[in-house]
């Protein structure tokens, strides 16, 4: 799975893509396509949506200051290293003891983009509003593929970041809200925290809470990112909870070594009472990878993937070949975790700016 997700041909990734934000009206495993939609879906409430694609697109130029060397936080189109990038970065500066996250002159106020100013956020102190334990940043229309709001502006939402520190560790609360924001109200699109964790062997950055998509589907998230500082090892954990009850966890070691990666991956499915495992390994070597990964359908092994990536060998659980419609469905399921890894990184897109 470190370039796992290139083994899809086009056809597969216009599939997911088509997918959208809705989930399949009643997957099961026997039906990998059903499944992959269903795994596909739950990245959406990441991705759709103008205010989180401003998020993504506009968190690196967050600043409570002038403009001074930051991390690149991840967008929506991030891929994964980009987020363990983020992570080791925020590690090596990382206090040992909890730290004050906004200056006091800053809190209750509120960033707009100043168009004037060479193109950044300052504060509008005529603008009131802002959580009295942080700030806010207003949100702004972007086009597809800018780092910067389309002219004329038009704000689109607001983020709001407090201060939530506890002496155990650095907490960033979060919510996003969608809508006019020169107008109270508004729909909260997300709400969550954000921690991050030193200790003398490892650096933990977490976030708990609830993203919400355009339907108006609630998403509950825990995600959790773990890196040991002794041998850059980093841990990957998230588990998301659909409101109609899918349920997905999906874990990743991913170790560096001589001239690459290696990862070991866990992804686990569920909804109504069925069940569907992704488990296996990736080693990069050169420009390819070696993959050894199994399919397992309520506990029994249903398809496993083996080889290189360039030329992999796809067997269900007899030796067979599969047909090509199931060998794009369950890379269809791949690219869905996949998806929701790279997705869910933008949560983490605000802790750049105080950790």
């Amino acid at each position: 799975m470190v370039r796992l997700k290139r083994l899809v041909p086009f056809g597969a990734a216009a599939a997911l893509a088509a997918a959208g934000c809705g989930e399949s009206t009643s997957p099961s495993p026997s039906d990998p396509a059903a499944v992959a939609a269903d795994v596909g879906g739950l990245s959406a409430a990441f991705r759709s949506g103008v205010a989180f694609q401003s998020l993504g697109a506009l968190a690196s130029s967050f600043t409570l200051h002038a403009p001074a060397a930051r991390p690149a936080a991840p967008g929506l189109g991030a891929a994964r290293g980009a987020g363990l990038d983020l992570l080791r970065t925020l590690a090596a500066r990382a206090p040992a003891a909890t730290l004050t996250l906004f200056p006091a002159n800053l809190l209750g106020k509120t960033f707009v983009w100043d168009t004037a100013g060479g193109g950044r956020y300052r504060v509008d102190s005529t603008v009131t509003g802002a959580p009295a334990t942080g700030v806010r940043f207003w949100l702004y229309y972007v086009a597809s593929g800018a780092s910067a709001p389309s002219r004329p502006l038009l704000a689109i939402g607001s983020l709001d970041l407090a201060d939530q520190s506890t002496a155990f560790a650095n907490t960033l609360g979060v919510k996003l809200t969608f809508g006019d924001p020169h107008v109270a109200g508004g729909q909260t699109l997300a709400n969550y925290a954000i921690n991050g964790v030193r200790t003398t062997s490892s650096y933990t950055l977490s976030a708990v809470g609830y993203v919400v998509d355009t339907a108006g589907r609630q998403l509950s998230f825990n995600l959790s990112n773990a890196l040991n500082l002794a041998d850059s090892t980093a841990g990957i954990r998230d588990t998301l909870v659909s409101a109609s009850g899918t349920r997905v966890w999906m874990q990743i070691t991913d170790s560096t070594m001589s001239g690459g990666h290696a990862l070991q991956l866990a992804d686990h499915y569920e909804r109504g009472g069925h069940s569907v495992d992704v488990l296996g390994s990736s080693t990069e070597a050169g420009t390819d990878s070696t993959v050894n990964v199994s399919f397992k359908f309520d506990g029994a092994t249903w398809a496993t993937v083996t080889g290189s990536e360039s030329n992999p060998t796809f067997t269900n659980a007899s030796g067979q070949a599969l047909t090509l419609q199931e060998q794009v469905a369950i890379l269809q399921i791949v690219v869905g975790f996949f998806d929701i890894f790279t997705s869910a990184n933008v949560v983490f897109a605000p802790a750049a700016l105080v950790f």
